[in-house]
């Protein structure tokens, strides 16, 4: 499960069933109302309430900035989500993003929010992590899965 990343990485907090839908590729977008302000290279993904666990990370392909009119006409095919939903996430909002996922990679299982740091709390919508926190996230689950398999 290698995938480094090269630039910043952002931890979203997530619905668990939209996350579910990345994971599972029935979802190729996921949308935000925030821009970044960094470029980044992968999402972290952390399932809110009941999950409150990490349960994945993608790839970014792309972002695109555009009205929600022109992100449902571009991406409605890929949202996974309801257009109702969509359009009630975005009432009163001009603008908003939405993130491409490329490749996808789901956890052998959830993890909380620990494993990348014992300070982290959940975000509100998003935050940055370091650079290295995708390898280190992915050494402590290799680290944690070969200890598992000793001690069985």
């Amino acid at each position: 499960m290698a995938a480094r990343s090269s630039g910043p990485v952002a931890l979203i907090s997530i619905h668990p069933q939209f996350a579910d839908r990345i994971l599972t590729g029935r979802k190729r977008v996921e949308f935000r109302k925030m821009r970044f302000t960094n470029s980044i290279t992968h999402v972290v993904l952390y399932a809110t309430s009941p999950v409150k666990r990490i349960l994945g990370y993608f790839t970014v392909k792309g972002i695109d900035h555009a009205s929600p009119p022109d992100l449902w006409r571009r991406y409605q095919g890929v949202a996974g989500i309801e257009e109702a939903s969509f359009f009630s996430y975005f009432r009163k909002c001009n603008n908003g993003i939405a993130i491409k996922v490329d490749k996808v990679f789901r956890l052998p299982e959830p993890h909380p929010l620990s494993i990348l740091d014992s300070e982290l709390t959940p975000p509100r919508s998003f935050c940055y992590l370091p650079i290295g926190s995708v390898e280190r996230l992915t050494r402590r689950i290799d680290q944690s899965r070969s200890e598992s398999i000793l001690s069985s």
